[in-house]
């Protein structure tokens, strides 16, 4: 005669072969099954296992690729995607997920099937961004200059105090640029600073300095020429400079102008590259994040 515990384990097991038996159907009826919602209840300490990987084929297609190659990224996209495809570029990052299986609001899928391209700087821009805003010492500044010789061009932009005076800027070859950050000088420069009061009046003499490449203006711009990721049109970034003085001489310190307007216009123009090369015009790349399944 069975005990309590044995038709306890038995009515459990019952629970179990029903619900794997549930399953099956469930998957058989797949197609069909678009807005219901289905569960069941299983007894507690037992685990659901699947058997699909004893199957000859898989329920749904899981994979996910990354590169960093737009050229291979587009080719696997293209042969694989459909209308069922969405597009996120995250212009941050500088990178594109192409969810292959998303479906529609009213028609979703299960989204396992993704490819994510992330951009690479390319080696300028990387070195650029690393001083952006940051003190460089001036023996770093030659090296910047010595590193990216063939996408560098310096100016010397004149202060205007009157803002009816003509001014040019001077454009300077690699030479004379490089000889501008090694001649760099800080030269003191005595004033008077007259202090007044009811009382009686005192004069206060400050040392001042002023940084110049040998009595001459020092370089206060760059335009750096570079497509900024591998992949992508060259475009041009301005950088503003200013000097300082440290315990070891002279600093510089940069600034990307603009810097958040060309952020936005090199995504635009990333999201315009894919959108150009993905064949089904039914998908449209959209600069945005999203969190799905």
């Amino acid at each position: 005669m069975l005990n309590k515990e044995s038709i306890a384990h038995i009515e459990e097991n019952g629970v179990a072969l029903s619900a794997m038996q549930h399953l099956i159907e469930m998957k058989e009826n797949a197609d069909r099954m678009t807005t219901a919602i289905d569960g069941i209840i299983l007894p507690k300490d037992y685990i659901l296992a699947s058997f699909e990987k004893y199957l000859p084929v898989p329920f749904v297609f899981k994979a996910s690729l990354s590169t960093t190659s737009i050229a291979d990224w587009l080719s696997y996209v293209n042969s694989c995607a459909s209308e069922d495809t969405g597009i996120y570029i995250n212009k941050q990052e500088m990178s594109a997920l192409a969810i292959i299986d998303q479906g529609s609001h009213t028609l979703p899928r299960w989204g396992k099937h993704r490819a994510t391209l992330t951009l690479v700087k390319t080696p300028e821009y990387a070195d650029l961004l690393k001083y952006n805003g940051n003190p460089i010492a001036q023996k770093d500044m030659i090296n910047l200059l010595l590193d990216w010789e063939d996408c560098i061009q310096c100016y010397i932009e004149p202060e205007i105090s009157d803002p009816g005076q003509d001014a040019e800027t001077k454009q300077l070859t690699f030479k004379q640029s490089l000889q501008s950050f090694r001649r760099l000088t800080i030269d003191s420069i005595s004033h008077l600073e007259q202090i007044q009061n009811d009382a009686s009046g005192s004069v206060d003499v400050k040392q001042a300095y002023n940084v110049s490449a040998q009595g001459q203006t020092p370089i206060n711009k760059i335009v750096m020429t570079t497509a900024g990721y591998e992949g992508l049109d060259e475009t041009q970034i301005t950088i503003m400079l200013r000097y300082d003085k440290s315990a070891s001489g002279v600093i510089v310190f940069y600034r990307i102008i603009k810097q958040e307007q060309m952020i936005e216009n090199r995504a635009q123009a990333f999201k315009k590259y894919i959108d150009n090369g993905i064949n089904n015009k039914d998908i449209t790349p959209v600069i945005a994040s999203i969190v799905y399944q």
